[in-house]
């Protein structure tokens, strides 16, 4: 399976467990990230440039996987060409 992990803010404990899924998993894991600064802007704001960064990655996933820190439903409804069958 191939899996898409979504995390809007990459640092601390969230770039731990996002890389120690990816290193731990018997799937294969794709992290699409952004920085880890301006929390507050990552959770209101981040969708919008992981969608743009995933539209232009070419990548299709079986799974996405993402933190509470992403607004997913933005996410979905800027990808939804390529999402809505995930």
């Amino acid at each position: 399976m191939y899996i898409l992990l979504l995390e809007p803010y990459d640092t601390g404990s969230h770039a731990a467990w996002m890389r120690g899924y990816q290193a731990h998993s018997v799937h294969e894991v794709h992290l699409l990230s952004l920085e880890g600064q301006y929390w507050q802007w990552r959770m209101l704001g981040g969708a919008v440039p992981l969608a743009e960064r995933f539209l232009a990655s070419g990548l299709r996933p079986d799974l996405i996987v993402a933190s509470d820190m992403l607004d997913l439903t933005s996410f979905l409804a800027l990808t939804r060409p390529l999402t809505a069958q995930i």
